[in-house]
């Protein structure tokens, strides 16, 4: 059997979500300029006790190239 005769081969991607924890607290600077007008991208940032939760969701293997900045601990103490 060939590759291009399998019936999944037209098949639409599938989004795929991809999570990662970072030590300390991050915040999102930038993502790519046009991230915001193409469908089934997302980026969420929760902050988890002293961690941050990066969540991406992205389709057809897209990169999604993100800037995120450590937020200053002790200028949020004082």
């Amino acid at each position: 059997m060939r590759i291009y005769s399998r019936p999944w081969l037209s098949n639409n991607s599938q989004p795929v979500e991809t999570v990662f924890r970072l030590k300390g607290k991050w915040n999102l600077v930038s993502t790519f300029s046009d991230a915001s007008s193409v469908p089934g991208i997302e980026v969420n940032i929760d902050e988890a006790g002293k961690t941050t939760v990066v969540t991406t969701t992205t389709v057809n293997a897209r990169p999604l190239p993100l800037t995120l900045q450590r937020v200053d601990s002790s200028a949020l103490s004082g």
